[in-house]
Parts: C-alpha cells; structure tokens; sequence
C-alpha cells in the first residue's frame, strides 16, 4: 500500500520478497545510506544498527561500532543474549574486514563472552581464558583489564578447581604486565574471591587495601568497591564496611550504574542484617527487588529473601 512517498507492506513475508528482488549491491548501498542518515540524525543506534551490519562491506568501521554501542545500549536493560549477539556480530564483521586489527576482534569477543556470563551460559569461561591469553599476546593494557576483570567475575567459586586455578595464573600474568597502572587496581580487587581459595589469606586483603589506594577515578572506584566485602569481612570492620558501601552508593548513583547500584544496596543490606536494623532491611530489599539484573542478581535475591 502506497501513503505518499511511502511504502507500508501489510505482511512481513511481502516486504522480504520486495527487499530480496532488489540487486545485492543496490540493496546494500540502500542499507548503509540509511545507517548513515540515521546516525546522522543521532537516532538510537538500535533502529539502524542491522542495516549497517548487513553492509558491513562497503563501511566495516561504521558496522563493527554499531553493532558495538547495540551490544552495550541491550546488555543496559539486562538483555544479556541480544548483546552476546551484537558483540558476535561485531566480531564477524573484524574478522571478516579488520583483519589488520585484532584488537577489534578480541573487543567485541570479549564483550560476548561477559554477556555470556551473565546469562549464566557455562561457555563464557573458555572463551574468556582465551580471551585473556590473547590480550597479554597483544599486550594491549586495556583489552588485558577488560578479559580478565570479565574472567574473574565468573560464577561457581566457592571451591578449588582447575579453572580457577588458570584463572589465578593468567591474573597474576595480567598484572605483572598492568604494573604502575591504575588498570593493575581493578584486577587486584577482582582477584580477591579467587585469591582467598588458593593463597594466605592475608593476601586478599592485602590486594584490595592496595588497589583502593591506586585508585583515583570515580569510575574505577565503583568498580573496585563491590569488592570490599571479601575484605572488610570482619566484625571489626563494620565501618569500613558501611562507608564503602555508601561510597559505592553514591558513585552508581551519580553514573547512573545499574549494576554498581545493586551491589551497593546488596552490601547496605548485609550492614542492616548485623545491626538488625529491619526498617533498613526492608528498604534495601525492595530497591534490590527492582534492580534484579540477570541470574546474580536473581540468585543474590534468593539467598537475601531467605
């Protein structure tokens, strides 16, 4: 049905013949043309993302960056298998017209195997270790945080086991190779969990206090803070414990982080639980209860309500 300059098609199946009996390269230009306007115009990336990635060939960049900002624009409002396939197909476009930037690959490879973990899909820990191994081979800083900050989040730690171990290894290589930088402060931190499994456990501790002092910028705060409650376990510790808590509040507040704002009201919880403060248990119970993202915070909220 004509309207104007317009064409509306009243069965999806009608507008997939009409789009396949234009010429290939026709059809591709037609999509990159949109994209471009598109992004232009600064619509979400979303409306036009497929379209670039469908003419990744005539602009890979554009393609590859789009299929990027969809992966993290989804993977923002918990829709972690969408933004595994962004980043898959973000990948695919690198390896197909990047070939001469790994980095690109190894990005969106990284970020797809994140998405993974917080689906809960068992898959993302090969991936990830991959992943690391690659960065340090490619000695690029900022790949080497992001693959093993993502590996060492991974679930299922309560116990030794063979893939923490390699997760230890490849953590304590990534910040032998991040020394002196205020990235070697996010893998400290993160290492905790694993670290108190194999090593003293002075250790953890020791790392965590360490990284807190690196770290300067308010992100990375917030990224490290969720942390503190491996190190400030101690009954003794009670106010560090609470202003670390209300410091990482205050930050997720501030860059409007999702998922810092549920660990820092999972952390004012565990505080109310040992005053026995119930008016506060109540509270962070129900800002937790609308701030669920994925399986961790599904299984957070289980143990809390119980």
């Amino acid at each position: 049905e004509q309207r104007g300059d317009e064409f509306v098609f009243r069965h999806g199946a009608v507008a997939r013949v009409c789009v396949a009996s234009v010429p290939g390269g026709l059809r591709d230009d037609v999509r990159r043309s949109f994209a471009d306007a598109a992004r232009r115009r600064m619509l979400p990336t979303l409306l036009y993302a497929n379209h670039s990635y469908l003419a990744a060939a005539l602009s890979p960049l554009a393609a590859y960056t789009d299929c990027m900002v969809a992966g993290n624009e989804v993977s923002q409002h918990g829709l972690h298998r969408d933004a595994a396939e962004w980043f898959d197909r973000a990948r695919n476009v690198a390896q197909r017209f990047l070939a001469g930037e790994p980095q690109q690959a190894l990005r969106a490879r990284v970020r797809a195997g994140n998405a993974r973990r917080l689906l809960g899909d068992p898959s993302h820990v090969p991936e990830l270790l991959a992943c690391v191994e690659e960065a340090l081979r490619l000695g690029q800083h900022q790949l080497i945080a992001e693959a093993t900050y993502a590996l060492l989040r991974f679930g299922g730690t309560s116990q030794r086991s063979n893939v923490q171990q390699q997760a230890l290894r490849l953590a304590r290589r990534a910040m032998q190779a991040l020394r002196g930088t205020e990235q070697w402060a996010l893998i400290a931190a993160a290492t905790t969990l694993v670290l108190s499994l194999f090593d003293d456990p002075s250790q953890p501790r020791q790392n965590f206090l360490k990284a807190l002092d690196v770290a300067k910028q308010s992100e990375l705060r917030m990224r490290i803070l969720p942390y503190a409650y491996m190190t400030f376990g101690h009954p003794r510790d009670l106010d560090r414990r609470i202003a670390s808590a209300t410091e990482l509040l205050r930050l997720a507040r501030h860059a409007n982080d999702a998922p810092a704002m549920f660990s820092a009201h999972h952390q004012h919880w565990a505080n109310a639980l040992v005053l026995g403060d119930a008016d506060a248990l109540a509270a962070d119970l129900a800002d937790l209860q609308a701030r669920r993202d994925g399986l961790v915070g599904e299984g957070a909220l289980a143990v809390d309500a119980a």
